[in-house]
């Protein structure tokens, strides 16, 4: 499966169509550097890598020495897209796109509460095949939980713990609830 968005405007681009402007009172900020929200991503939902030794020769002034050396391989094949992100107040989307172009991540889910975003998101929702979905309201009167279920996703954790146990097992669709 290719999780790869097609190409749609660019952030900046997006803003200057919806002629959209951050909102002080809202204390909004838009990330338009999408290298940095992948760099997000990536640190947050990591390709597994192995670790594998193997012993070489190395030639130093004519003298060969066996030596150890650690390779570090992506995995053969990527990891299946098992995870559902819930995505509070996602503004034009530059996260949403970082997310839905992981190969870690099935499926986001994206309340947003400020209406004037919402036809650039719906632009998103088309072109992601289903897999971004959108929710207009303010993520303090939603319950993560119903929203999930309302998607198909019953594998809820509640913690840390419980949630790395998900990712190991790969049994389908895991999302975590954390409430603060």
């Amino acid at each position: 499966m290719n999780n790869r968005l097609p190409a749609l405007p660019t952030i900046k681009e997006i803003l200057q169509l919806y002629n959209l402007q951050a909102s002080k009172q809202l204390s909004q900020n838009f990330l338009l550097n999408l290298h940095i929200t992948d760099k997000i991503v990536k640190h947050c939902f990591p390709t597994p890598t192995r670790t594998t030794a193997k012993n070489t020769i190395t030639t130093t002034k004519n003298t060969l020495l066996p030596t150890q050396q650690k390779i570090t391989q992506p995995t053969l094949l990527p990891p299946k897209p098992t995870t559902t992100v819930i995505e509070v107040g996602p503004g034009p989307g530059p996260l949403s796109r970082s997310l839905l172009n992981s190969d870690r991540i099935k499926h986001v889910i994206a309340v947003e509460k400020d209406d004037r975003f919402l036809p650039a998101l719906q632009l998103l929702s088309q072109a992601s095949d289903n897999r971004f979905k959108l929710v207009q309201g303010d993520i303090l009167e939603v319950d993560e939980e119903e929203l999930l279920m309302h998607y198909g996703i019953d594998n809820i954790c509640r913690s840390e713990q419980e949630w790395k146990g998900t990712l190991s097992d790969d049994n389908g669709d895991g999302a975590m609830v954390v409430d603060p």
